[in-house]
């Protein structure tokens, strides 16, 4: 038979794989930009980050990103419109959020001793509200990155009342800075497993 049974199978445009694959290639038709962006816009969406450095961990990342190439994120990220968590609007203002975010995460990465903002790139579409939580999973689900599937910890926001309780997460204990010095409690990571975890997922 010359065509698979998939084939065969009437097609959905509105099924939520679809929905999320059209997010992912749209979003791999925007440029990448230095990290963090320098002109702020008005928008909530979904964004990536790649990494170019040198570091020996992400060499297999790296190598995919270095040359404009961008093949592989190394985190997948939401921002969602302010006041959205709180309760569900129908057409909520989006406001800067990419933007801020962004500029969070810049703060975060510029905060260790061990990477730096230079290495970091991002590319962004922006969403309406309805379609951001899907167009992350949709994203994740595709490239798998390293800090959203394995390196948990990076996109973490803790309220300032929290931050003396809260046990430093995986990132953390591979990327170690003064960014967040609350975090005094070393947690349940041991860096040596970490980073033998890190080494084996990024050969599969």
């Amino acid at each position: 038979m010359p065509y698979s049974a998939q084939e065969l199978d009437p097609y959905n445009p509105v099924d939520k794989k679809n929905l999320a694959e059209g997010i992912v290639r749209r979003i791999s038709l925007q440029p990448a930009c230095p990290m963090p962006p320098d002109t702020p816009f008005i928008g909530a969406g979904v964004y990536l980050l790649y990494y170019v450095g040198s570091a020996d961990l992400y060499a297999p990342v790296a190598a995919l990103n270095k040359d404009e190439k961008f093949a592989l994120p190394i985190y997948v990220g939401k921002a969602d419109p302010k006041g959205t968590r709180k309760g569900a609007r129908l057409d909520p203002k989006p406001g800067p959020a990419i933007f801020q975010r962004l500029g969070q995460h810049a703060d975060r990465i510029r905060a260790t001793k061990n990477l730096k903002i230079k290495d970091f790139y991002f590319r962004f579409v922006v969403l309406d509200y309805v379609w951001i939580r899907l167009g992350e999973a949709g994203l994740i689900d595709h490239y798998r990155p390293l800090w959203n599937a394995m390196l948990d910890g990076f996109g973490s926001k803790i309220p300032g009342a929290n931050r003396a309780k809260q046990k430093r997460s995986a990132w953390d204990t591979i990327h170690p800075g003064a960014g967040w010095p609350e975090l005094t409690s070393a947690g349940k990571h041991s860096i040596d497993t970490l980073l033998t975890n890190v080494k084996t997922f990024l050969v599969k």
